[in-house]
């Protein structure tokens, strides 16, 4: 091919060149990779290895459009002896002195149609002999024949130390609780969600460290990925951490009261959990987003949490340290931001630039280390990126040890010069959010949901109870604003006050008491196909029933699809007719279910007058008597 003219992409063949220092083998690929960064001129990271022994193999994809005359270069730098000089070296000029370098143009190397280059380059007494382990920058850079810069690229070489580093690295995953999904139901195959599950059932060697809500897993139990993560995390070297059944703000439901119902939350989370994995998620571990304030920490701390794994943008800490709450201490594993990426633009190159500064970090610390690698589905997923990320920790050993992240938290923590762990303060002046909307609906759902339990056995509660609890519990879900909480509370109400209308009181009429005590049926009817409990209240201040232990009251049980009928003893304290009314309730008195006014008419006489009664025949009987009396004592007389 002439100078200067160009060649376009396609498959290609093999060439091989041998070069003084390095050995650098070009291969075709049909990779398919995406479109290249901005910033980078479309050079590409396809492959590297992870820890180096006897050779460093780099495959690279060159750009789409170079002249023949262009320059590859190839150059390994001095090892980067701490995170931060690893940090500053970012490009070739702040890479450090160059050690050895290799540079030929593209008509040279015979480079394929496909741009794919392979790059070996033999370590030791046969090649580019290293004096030490440790990580060495290696650039890439493509320039024209005139010396202009067209693409670069920074990645690293890893030389294995002789010994074992106690180095631990874990994978914490957040799942997000809605992820996209097919038209099928289950999660969309581009999901974040669904890469990390792929990435990690087919890397079964790494450990792995899942949180995710219980909502998720029975909106998708017949999804074949949730399957297949439920197999990943019933194998060894996985856990799940104890999340509520749907993500929730705990201080916000803490200001309102809401405690219990954030505790229900976590316990029907635990449930879900725990029939999914067959074993109790770790309950003291906890993966956030950001700093807590001392205040939310303390709530964290009460239900249980011990450790906690807090992503931050600036600050870098490589082990366990401590921060006090008002009820006592949580350990933090601090994230760096950087780690939190899972969709970079170049997904393996970034994948591999992680993989040396954790390199970096065991190499040169003079202390166990501990790394909590973060990421949220909910943030998205490049299938490249995880897939080699998770390979690659694959390969790290022993420089790099994977463990689930409550295994990370058994390093040794930070200390200071007096040997007291390292200790930091938390922000106490942090905006703090209400739970959005009234929640004034929703208490008087909770009290006539509650009340309309109290009146159900509990073998009916699956009838209506448990979806309504349902719907009214997830309600306090992050994401559900005001107004859809206060619709669902609104449809909570009106569906148990339309169920209980299947109470019937007593009809109607009149109660005829024909003597001062006599029993009365009362008739009570439930057209509801399951049995209700209730209370009926017999409200009158001319008797009183002396069955009821109060004196007012009684609980009824009304079977289903029938009319109860109950013989009561009513004692009348007076003749004549006055007003009965019979009031029905649920049986913890928060629920009205009806009321009925009868009239009681009592023919009987009444305490009293019977008293008047027998005082007037005393009085007629002395009357008589005198009488009588009178009349003899007259007739003797006049025969006298």
């Amino acid at each position: 091919m002439k100078p200067g003219s160009v060649r376009r992409r396609g498959l290609g063949a093999i060439a091989v060149l041998l070069l003084p220092v390095l050995v650098i083998l070009f291969a075709a690929s049909s990779s398919g990779a995406s479109a290249p960064p901005p910033g980078s001129g479309g050079l590409r990271l396809l492959e590297r290895t992870v820890l180096v022994e006897t050779e460093f193999v780099l495959r690279l994809l060159l750009p789409g459009l170079i002249d023949d005359t262009d320059v590859v270069s190839v150059a390994i730098h001095n090892r980067l002896n701490d995170r931060d000089s690893f940090l500053r070296a970012v490009d070739v000029e702040s890479a450090g002195p160059i050690l050895t370098i290799s540079e030929d143009t593209i008509d040279d190397l015979n480079i394929p149609l496909s741009g794919d280059l392979t790059v070996r380059i033999p370590i030791g007494e046969h090649g580019v002999q290293l004096r030490d382990s440790g990580v060495y920058p290696v650039s890439v850079v493509v320039r024209t024949g005139n010396g202009d810069r067209l693409a670069e690229m920074m990645t690293h070489m890893v030389i294995a130390p002789p010994a074992p580093v106690v180095s631990r690295v874990a994978i914490g995953l957040t799942m997000d609780v809605r992820p996209a999904a097919e038209t099928s139901g289950n999660i969309d195959n581009d999901d974040a969600a669904a890469v990390w599950i792929r990435g990690i059932t087919s890397n079964p060697t790494v450990p792995v460290t899942v949180q995710v809500n219980g909502r998720l897993l029975d909106d998708s139990t017949n999804d074949p990925l949730i399957q297949s993560l439920r197999e990943r995390v019933q194998a060894d070297r996985a856990e799940l951490l104890v999340a509520p059944y749907v993500p929730i703000d705990e201080r916000a439901l803490a200001i309102e009261g809401l405690s219990k119902d954030a505790t229900e939350l976590f316990e029907r989370g635990i449930a879900t959990l725990s029939a999914f994995a067959d074993t109790t998620p770790t309950l003291t571990t906890l993966l956030t987003n950001g700093w807590p304030d001392v205040d939310l920490a303390g709530i964290w701390r009460d239900r249980g949490v011990r450790d906690l794994v807090v992503v931050d943008e600036t600050t870098d800490f490589d082990a366990p340290i401590e921060t006090e709450t008002a009820t006592g201490p949580i350990d933090l594993l601090v994230t760096p931001v950087r780690f939190t990426d899972a969709a970079p633009s170049n997904p393996i190159l970034r994948a591999h630039h992680l993989l040396a500064e954790l390199a970096v970090v065991a190499l040169s610390a003079d202390h166990p280390t501990a790394t909590v690698l973060a990421y949220e589905t909910g943030q998205g997923a490049d299938e490249e990126f995880v897939t080699e990320l998770l390979n690659g920790l694959s390969r790290s050993a022993p420089l790099l040890t994977s463990v689930t992240v409550s295994e990370a938290f058994a390093t040794a923590p930070l200390v200071t010069i007096s040997g007291r762990p390292l200790n930091v303060d938390l922000s106490a002046d942090v905006a703090i959010e209400r739970l959005a909307g009234d929640i004034t609906q929703y208490r008087e759902a909770d009290r006539v949901l509650a009340a309309y339990r109290s009146m159900i056995r509990q073998q009916d509660a699956d009838v209506l109870h448990d979806q309504l609890a349902e719907q009214l519990l997830l309600s306090l879900g992050l994401g559900v604003t005001g107004e859809e909480r206060e619709l669902v509370a609104q449809r909570v109400v009106d569906r148990i006050r339309i169920e209980v209308q299947a109470i019937k009181p007593p009809p109607l009429g009149s109660v005829n008491l024909t003597s001062r005590s006599a029993t009365y049926p009362f008739a009570f009817q439930n057209n509801a196909s399951y049995a209700f409990r209730v209370e009926a209240r017999f409200i009158t201040d001319k008797a009183k029933f002396v069955e009821f232990a109060d004196g007012e009251s009684l609980t009824l049980v009304l079977e289903p699809d029938s009319v109860t009928s109950r013989e009561i003893r009513v004692e009348a304290l007076s003749s004549g007719s006055f007003p009965l009314r019979i009031e029905l309730l649920s049986p913890d008195g928060e629920l009205s279910l009806g009321t009925v006014e009868l009239t009681m008419r009592s023919t009987a006489p009444s305490g009293i007058g019977i008293v008047i009664s027998i005082g007037a025949a005393l009085v007629l009987v002395v009357w008589w008597s005198r009488e009588l009396l009178r009349s003899r004592y007259r007739r003797k007389t006049d025969t006298t």
